[in-house]
């Protein structure tokens, strides 16, 4: 939702920016309320299919890929899906297969 508001005209997010704002601030406030109250504990978790913090990854990388293959790992901490949505359009066209 935040990318498609991003692309509007100027003047139509004018119009909206500060319903936009007032809503990002109070689901902010749940999911934070959410992530909290669930994941308290998440770094002690045993049935995950992947790693679930970031000292995991290397360990599970090595048991996933042969040692004859080559792997890049693009870490870009910090990102909103609606950032890696422009992320994604920008690679899209810099980098066609």
């Amino acid at each position: 939702m935040v990318y498609q508001i991003n692309s509007l005209p100027a003047e139509d997010y004018a119009e909206i920016s500060a319903e936009l704002f007032a809503s990002r601030k109070s689901l902010d406030a749940a999911f934070w309320a959410f992530v909290q109250a669930r994941y308290s504990a998440v770094s002690h978790y045993q049935d995950n299919k992947g790693p679930i913090c970031l000292t995991g990854v290397n360990r599970w990388l090595l048991q996933q890929v042969g040692s004859d293959e080559r792997l890049a790992l693009l870490c870009l901490d910090g990102l909103s899906l609606d950032q890696w949505y422009l992320l994604r359009d920008f690679l899209t066209v810099a980098l066609p297969e």
